[in-house]
């Protein structure tokens, strides 16, 4: 049988031994760790920590009601936890008229809205609140883009809200950590968006396998020991459920939606790779194939790569920079080490699952990797900000999937766009800007998205 083991560790590097049978089928890959990293002093940055420039709307409803046009929801909503500065929920409308609607948190009182067209408003609920699920409600007008942007000690991090549509019987995430120093929290959260109770299993591998009985219009959420270090993660119901994987690391939060086999792909991007910058402690492209053979898969930004093989259900982590990528006749020259470039093409001969796992300074983010089916030609994220305290990069980052040239125009509310010629890959960025919505404008398919360094946390969004 073939599959992927420790064989053995050393300071911040472990070697996995991928075996796909036979006596010459084993490949060996050396992996860091999410442990063992230079760390900074957090502590005393979220003493200092000024919470971002917001003062969103918190008055709870008295008749919060009417029939819902359009839903969608988070897991879980925490304005009560040591280290939570902020958890707002912001309403994109990019309709012609008016949208109204109301957020509720299960067990508390819903909190209206009102987003005039092409406009953004974002809420928060009293302090104190905590729990989920987050059902956000449209009563009139056009469909909102909703997206729940958390500040916790000086970490940041933002996620968009998912609909019952998006919800699976069965969905992935590459990675369980519940072993690294830092992580002392890695939660799975269910959500069933449905009219019966769903019956979930959550498998990781190599792990006992967590059973959990999700009610209608309820949400639960599951973990595993301590120790427990492995991918993938699969969550398998029998009815249709949404699922994220809620990280606390050190003093930072992060937040990713399960994703399905009918998003796999054979190839899918990433906007940008960085070993280089200071406090890039890990940056790491996990791929997980969920073909019926062996997956030959290959890494690479324009200038170098890795490749491997992948056992069919498994997991094996790769990074850029650790060598050339060979080609028929030469090897393409390294032309920085370690890497820093974009964007990242992840190419399989099997349909696989890809996500990228970033360490800088002390905290932690993941982002999956995106096919070209999913690039667009105008897409928005709900907030800019850098002019806020701490907010030291908020860049747009854009990749180009077409063949000519994009035209690309970036829009925040209230300021003077940006147009830029993008053939490959490129970003803009807005001195001293803060506002909402942003409006990415393309004459080609476009995969934006927005990279914010908030103090010495490190957070990546893709467009909406």
């Amino acid at each position: 049988m073939g599959g992927f083991r420790l064989v053995g560790s050393s300071g911040v590097l472990r070697t996995h031994e991928l075996r796909l049978g036979g006596a010459n089928g084993v490949f060996r890959l050396a992996m860091r760790r999410l442990v063992r990293f230079a760390s900074v002093a957090m502590a005393a940055a979220a003493a200092a920590v000024v919470p971002l420039a917001l003062t969103p709307a918190v008055a709870a409803a008295s008749s919060c009601t009417g029939t819902a046009l359009f839903t969608s929801y988070f897991n879980w909503f925490d304005n009560a936890s040591p280290g939570m500065v902020a958890d707002n929920i912001h309403i994109l409308n990019p309709g012609a008229t008016p949208s109204s609607g109301c957020v509720t948190v299960t067990g508390h009182p819903g909190v209206a809205w009102t987003a005039g067209a092409g406009k953004e408003t974002y809420l928060t609920m009293p302090s104190g609140t905590i729990g989920g699920p987050v059902t956000v409600i449209v009563t009139s007008g056009p469909a909102v883009k909703v997206s729940e942007r958390v500040q916790y000690y000086s970490s940041f991090h933002e996620l968009w809200a998912m609909d019952a549509s998006q919800a699976a019987t069965t969905s992935y995430f590459t990675w369980f950590d519940k072993l690294s120093a830092g992580t002392s929290n890695d939660n799975i959260h269910v959500l069933n968006p449905g009219s019966v109770a769903a019956n979930v299993t959550v498998a990781v591998t190599n792990a006992t396998s967590q059973i959990v009985s999700v009610g209608p219009g309820a949400e639960a959420w599951v973990t595993f020991p301590q120790g427990t270090y492995n991918g993938p993660v699969t969550v398998t119901s029998d009815q249709p459920v949404l699922v994220s994987e809620r990280v606390h690391f050190y003093q930072s939060f992060d937040e990713i939606w399960a994703r399905t086999a009918a998003q796999a792909a054979t190839k899918s991007f990433l906007n940008w790779f960085d070993r280089t910058s200071p406090g890039m402690a890990y940056d790491y492209i996990y791929v997980l194939n969920l073909g019926t053979v062996a997956a030959n898969v290959v890494v690479s930004d324009p200038c170098m790569g890795e490749r491997g093989l992948v056992d069919p259900g498994h997991v094996v982590g790769f990074t850029i920079g650790n060598g050339c990528l060979p080609t028929t006749t030469s090897c393409i020259p390294c032309q920085q080490y370690p890497a820093i470039d974009g964007p990242v093409t992840v190419s399989s001969d099997q349909l696989m699952l890809a996500s990228q796992r970033v360490q800088y300074y002390s905290s932690f983010s993941e982002i999956w990797a995106l096919p070209s089916s999913e690039a667009l030609t105008t897409s928005y994220f709900n907030w800019y900000d850098k002019a806020s305290p701490g907010m030291t990069n908020d860049n747009i980052h854009l990749t180009n999937l077409g063949n000519v040239n994009a035209v690309v125009t970036v829009t925040v509310a209230g300021n003077t766009p940006q147009t830029v010629t993008i053939s490959s890959r490129g970003y803009v960025s807005f001195p001293g800007v803060i506002g909402g919505p942003v409006t990415v404008s393309s004459t080609q398919p476009m995969l934006a998205s927005q990279r914010v360094h908030w103090y010495s946390s490190f957070s990546e969004v893709w467009s909406g």
